[in-house]
């Protein structure tokens, strides 16, 4: 996916939340957003030692969200994170059904829209934390859909 023109970095970070407000405080939070919070810590200190930049944490807008975007270079990466305690329900990266996929492309077309990114490259990745035992296990999808 292509998308138009960022003209530094600089434009991209000033999208960053701006309400102070604290993202990992888990007052009032349920065990469930507790252990997405978690993953998603997870899953963002993985992609920075990798040399990916955070853009944004927990993007939210009319069409959707995405948990967590970055830049791996110049291309724009929306990552969706899942996390799982056990294995029951298959995979974490399996449970990116195509509901989960399509918020997720109106959500980053949202955001491109609204950056006036268009003549920038983007993909979707993956990346399913599994806190089974001792120490997560991280998985990264690259690519892991397109838009279509």
């Amino acid at each position: 996916m292509r998308i138009d023109g960022l003209n530094s970095l600089n434009d991209l970070n000033s999208s960053k939340r701006s309400n102070g407000s604290k993202r990992y405080d888990a007052g009032g939070l349920g065990q469930k957003q507790i252990l997405g919070e978690e993953g998603e810590r997870i899953a963002e200190g993985y992609l920075a030692k990798k040399g990916y930049r955070i853009v944004e944490r927990n993007y939210r807008c009319p069409v959707g969200e995405v948990d967590l975007i970055f830049l791996d270079r110049r291309v724009i990466v929306f990552v969706e994170v899942k996390t799982r305690t056990d294995d029951r329900f298959g995979a974490p990266v399996e449970a990116v059904g195509s509901r989960k996929q399509k918020k997720m492309m109106k959500a980053a077309l949202f955001f491109l829209s609204r950056h006036r990114l268009h003549s920038r490259e983007a993909r979707f990745d993956v990346v399913g934390i599994s806190l089974k035992g001792r120490e997560p296990m991280v998985e990264h999808v690259q690519n892991a859909f397109d838009l279509s």
